[in-house]
């Protein structure tokens, strides 16, 4: 499924939500399946980082949920999220087990939050209606719409601002 904004058939629609039910259910399996093989490995890597533990993982995971809430722009189109960044910062220091962990509730927390920020809908059809609209089942919707937007720092926002106001005056297309 591309990530730009196309109409799109209500088969191809059916056929995209099944593979991500798939690779959600493979996704889960395989962190269940490194959770239970390594589940000492955590108690271990806290006790090596020793008393500051709760505070470098706790700052972590505030890392990691604060870039899976930014996206930018890399087209009009598709949108790039850095919480990546976040999870290869993290596996050296606290490994696969926690930091997988880390990666998941960041990413369900953060779309949680974007579902939240637009609609607050407190009736049940009108969670219903928030919750298909945020995973794209809406075909009126395109992608950036579905995953809540980019993130725009004020900083990007400003410049862009002033690099529209260099170019109206200036009279360059």
């Amino acid at each position: 499924m591309p990530l730009v904004a196309t109409e799109r058939s209500p088969v191809s629609r059916k056929r995209a939500l099944g593979v991500f039910l798939r690779q959600g259910v493979v996704g889960l399996l395989l962190l269940a399946w490194l959770t239970a093989t390594r589940l000492d490995e955590p108690a271990r890597i806290l006790r090596a980082l020793g008393s500051p533990a709760p505070i470098l993982v706790a700052i972590l995971i505030a890392f990691a949920f604060t870039l899976a809430l930014l996206k930018f722009p890399l087209s009009d189109q598709i949108f790039v999220s850095l919480m990546v960044t976040a999870v290869l910062a993290i596996f050296p220091l606290l490994g696969p087990v926690m930091t997988a962990w880390i990666a998941v509730l960041a990413a369900v927390a953060a779309r949680r939050t974007a579902m939240r920020r637009r609609s607050p809908s407190r009736s049940r059809e009108g969670a219903r209606r928030d919750t298909s609209s945020t995973l794209s089942i809406d075909p009126q919707r395109d992608d950036e719409e579905a995953s809540g937007g980019p993130a725009r720092p004020a900083a990007l926002v400003e410049a862009r601002a002033v690099a529209r106001r260099a170019i109206q005056a200036t009279g360059v297309r």
